[in-house]
């Protein structure tokens, strides 16, 4: 069952699918792609143009998820269509170079972190990103950047009504 579920699931969207998926994670990301697809027009076969070109790999994590161009590192823990939305983010902007998130910064003028200083001095929020507009719903600390800012954005987009509720 799982590997018939996973083998459709990669046959639909052209996504590269590793690790052990339980059929609650498959259920998930099926459903975060679909998501995906839905919000942002892609019908067949346009899905599969940029969509093939990602793995993604089902793996117990420190974090809900790590992204690399080519590759999304999921975490089967307390995983959310949230998580894999704010992690295709990633890779979208990775894909692009970074010049996603780096015009999102300038359009929203939103400002930081100030190299030095924030490497220097971690902790005093002075020297943290500074989100312009709209005020990101994930909250802001001293890991937050314009890629974090980016990723949450694609996430938000796609689910404004839980971005309302995280942002109160």
């Amino acid at each position: 069952m799982e590997t018939q579920s996973v083998h459709s699931l990669s046959e639909k969207f052209g996504l590269r699918l590793t690790g052990e998926w339980d059929p609650l994670s498959l259920a998930v990301l099926s459903g975060a792609v679909d998501d995906f697809c839905e919000t942002f027009r892609l019908v067949p076969p346009f899905w599969s143009l940029w969509l093939r070109r990602l793995e993604m790999r089902l793996e117990h994590l420190i974090y809900g998820g790590l992204t690399t161009q080519h590759l999304i590192r999921l975490n089967p823990a307390g995983l959310t269509r949230w998580t894999v939305m704010h992690e295709i983010g990633h890779a979208w902007d990775k894909a692009s170079w970074g010049t996603l998130s780096l015009r999102m910064k300038w359009s929203t003028q939103s400002s930081g972190p100030v190299g030095l200083l924030h490497l220097l001095w971690p902790e005093k929020p002075a020297f943290w990103y500074r989100v312009g507009s709209p005020p990101a719903p994930c909250g802001v600390d001293r890991n937050f950047n314009r890629f974090e800012d980016f990723a949450e954005a694609v996430a938000a987009y796609v689910y404004p009504q839980e971005a309302e509720q995280k942002a109160r």
